[in-house]
Order: structure tokens, then sequence, then C-alpha cells
């Protein structure tokens, strides 16, 4: 086929509707699983740095005025303090011992784990639960 041929065999096409509804839909076709892709690939990123970030402490929270009353027991003075559990957390806490208390509960309730309580429990040579005591708590 020559050159000229060629041209017009193109020149014909191009003026076809046929053709132009193809091309659209080919270029629909790329936009859309482009689209697809990159929203993918940003879920991924963003799950992947949520669970890389970490965090050093626990957080205490004191409720709000209006959520105290229902963490009032008869008599309590003082609303009750909120501590989240965290499971990324690493690093040494110092924690004030509570009356219940065991060395699985403090790692639970700083930690977000209780598995670790050997490593609390060794870090403190086997102290004393008393409450009121201060223990060393060392999340891993």
């Amino acid at each position: 086929m020559n050159n000229d041929k060629l041209k017009k065999e193109i020149a014909l096409l191009t003026k076809k509707p046929e053709m132009w509804i193809g091309v659209g839909i080919v270029l629909i076709l790329i936009v859309f699983s482009t689209t697809f892709i990159v929203s993918r690939s940003r879920k991924a990123i963003t799950q992947k740095t949520t669970n890389t970030q970490k965090i050093i402490s626990p957080i205490v929270t004191t409720p709000t005025a209006g959520a105290s009353a229902s963490l009032k027991k008869e008599g309590d003075s003082q609303p009750k303090t909120v501590v989240k559990k965290l499971a990324d957390t690493a690093g040494e806490i110092n924690y004030q011992v509570a009356e219940g208390d065991s060395y699985w509960k403090i790692t639970e309730k700083t930690c977000g784990r209780g598995t670790n309580f050997e490593t609390v429990q060794a870090a403190n040579q086997g102290q004393d639960l008393q409450p009121g005591n201060i223990v060393k708590v060392i999340c891993e």
C-alpha cells in the first residue's frame, strides 16, 4: 500500500462515527482503570502509614463534665480516669498500682495486651503489688 492510498483510508476512517465511538470507549476505560489503580495504591499507602505509626505512651483522659456523671460511683467526688489501651505503646512507663491489680492486668492496661507481664514482673524484681506502689512497665 502506497502512502497516498494509506492517507485516503485514514481520512475515510476518521469520518465514520463508529471509529470515534471506539476511541471514546477506549479512552473512558483507560481513565477509569487508572483512577481505580491510583485509589487502591493510595488506600494501601494510607493503611501502611497508619499501621507503622507508633505511640510512645498511653493517653490518659479525664471525662468532660457531662460524661463524668456516668463514670462516678455513689460517694465518689472525683470522676474515674479513663486509660486507653494502646497495643503499639513502646518505652518505659511508671504505673501506680490500684486495688486488685496483677502484673498481667497492669501490662494489659498500659500496653494493650497482658502477654508481656513476665518482662514487667522481672523489671520490678517481683515487687509486691500493693495499692499506691509505683511499678515500671516496659512495653515491647
